[in-house]
């Protein structure tokens, strides 16, 4: 009986020190707003030849698992994701959450009437590979819109 009760210890104990070690690679709000307020600093002045170190999914603008996505204004055509390189030249226009909330066209209302601001939605984490809540932060820059998202 000290046998199983000493192994379940054991077991509880790496489960919470992975558990730890988890949450040490999300990235948080705060980190999340440096990095798009540093992306934002990086387009203005470099404009669109900012778009390679934005990204490079090993560069600066990726931190834990945050990252830097920009998409155009007017269409939302995406200029840079260092995550889904596929995506670039393609509208994110009508795309929406997996509760049907159209997201991004949230944040381009919101960057056209305000400049920047943020956004909550449900998205698949990769990690977990579950929906979970995820918040974004987007500014306007110029004819593009930046954005960094952290899950909650």
């Amino acid at each position: 009986m000290k046998r199983i009760k000493a192994i379940v210890v054991v077991v509880l104990s790496l489960c919470l020190i992975a558990s730890f070690s988890f949450a040490e690679e999300r990235g948080s709000a705060k980190e999340a707003k440096a990095l798009l307020d540093k992306a934002v600093a990086l387009i203005k002045a470099e404009g669109d030849k900012a778009y390679p170190k934005l990204q490079d999914k090993n560069g600066a603008y990726v931190l834990k698992d945050l990252y830097v996505y920009v998409f155009a204004i007017d269409n939302a055509i995406v200029k840079v994701h260092p995550y889904a390189p596929g995506m670039i030249g393609k509208s994110w226009l009508t795309l929406k959450d997996a509760n049907g909330f159209a997201f991004v066209a949230q944040m381009l209302e919101g960057a056209k009437k305000n400049g920047k601001g943020s956004v909550d939605y449900s998205w698949s984490d990769p990690k977990t590979k579950k929906v979970e809540k995820k918040s974004a932060y987007y500014e306007k820059v110029g004819d593009v819109v930046a954005v960094s998202g952290f899950y909650k």
